[in-house]
């Protein structure tokens, strides 16, 4: 057997929780970090068969990428020392940046064209627009969005529902005087709308859905592992229940979800074409069940202990698989 490569945070407890199992089933695996910088890069190549890619990090870890039969992109991403620049710094820095890019989606795509479990290349370019008409495309029903940049436009499009509004990308904080603050979902208010210039930045209102529970459904290739999240019930948690009311938690509890779904899920993931990642939904009053969007990486630790799935096991059982 050779081995398991894997490229995480530090900090990521999951990642060290599959590698326990990766190490009960003597697997060979190696872990790096976004933390170990990498100091010393070769690439090396004369034809499509024959590319040599060597990796020197610090404490002495020097890789080779020929070594690894399988691959798992877990978190972040390879980071290299930048030289001291006097001059022109912002320029030349850019282009350095620019050149590393390159390089590194080479070392992705090299990593990526063995068999493997998740995908940098996707994260990067993960579009929640574009996942909201996939999932559309398949027969998942999905609220209803605008994305505008008008006043006019906003009141008209909202003022019959609620709405909420969130980031386009991602959740972003903010840091000031030594503190942050997390930009999530959150309730547009008349406030809100009152506040807002005539024009203003491409902002995106999503029509606020009534629901029973929301749904995390983690997934590795066509296997799913659904949970109920009753966060409808604690007014702290009702948008969102990643507002985490930290002293009551939302009861959390396995769930099986419907054949119809289920099968819609997996076209949906096929047209994405992604082997693993978190799927949010919400569950209305009426049970329709509602597509809120699809995290390429996704959090399972919490999910696998509330469920009792043990998915650490299911993912070192699944890159085994791959690697023999």
């Amino acid at each position: 057997m050779k081995k398991i490569l894997i490229l995480s945070r530090a900090s990521d407890v999951s990642t060290s929780d599959v590698i326990e199992w990766l190490i009960y089933n003597k697997a060979k695996v190696d872990r790096i970090n976004i933390e170990d910088r990498l100091f010393n890069c070769r690439v090396s190549f004369k034809s499509h068969r024959n590319i040599l890619i060597e990796l020197e990090f610090e404490r002495n870890i020097l890789i080779s990428l020929k070594d690894y039969s399988s691959f798992w992109y877990r978190r972040g991403e390879l980071l290299f020392w930048k030289p001291e620049v006097e001059q022109y710094q912002n320029q030349v820095n850019r282009l350095l940046k620019n050149e590393w890019k390159v390089l590194t989606d080479f070392i992705y795509s090299f990593l990526e064209k063995r068999p493997h479990l998740g995908s940098l290349n996707k994260e990067r370019n993960h579009n929640k627009l574009l996942s909201l008409l996939h999932a559309a495309s398949v027969g998942l029903k999905i609220p209803h969005t605008v994305i505008t940049t008008e006043k006019h436009d906003a009141v008209k499009s909202i003022k019959q529902n609620e709405y909420i509004t969130k980031a386009i990308h991602n959740i972003f904080t903010i840091h000031y005087d030594g503190l942050f603050s997390a930009v999530g979902t959150r309730l547009v208010s008349d406030y809100d709308l009152k506040s807002l210039g005539y024009y203003f930045f491409p902002t995106l209102f999503q029509k606020n859905i009534e629901k029973e529970y929301e749904l995390r459904i983690f997934f590795i290739k066509n296997k799913f592992f659904p949970m109920a999240i009753f966060s409808s019930f604690d007014e702290q948690t009702k948008i969102d229940f990643r507002n985490y009311n930290r002293s009551k938690p939302n009861r959390c509890v396995p769930f099986i979800l419907p054949d119809g779904i289920e099968t819609k899920l997996k076209n949906f993931i096929k047209v994405m074409e992604l082997d693993t990642g978190s799927i949010d939904m919400i569950v209305t009053k009426e049970y329709k069940f509602i597509f809120i969007e699809v995290n390429h990486i996704g959090q399972f630790g919490w999910l696998s202990d509330n469920c009792n799935y043990c998915i650490e096991k299911e993912i070192a059982d699944y890159l085994i698989s791959i690697c023999r």
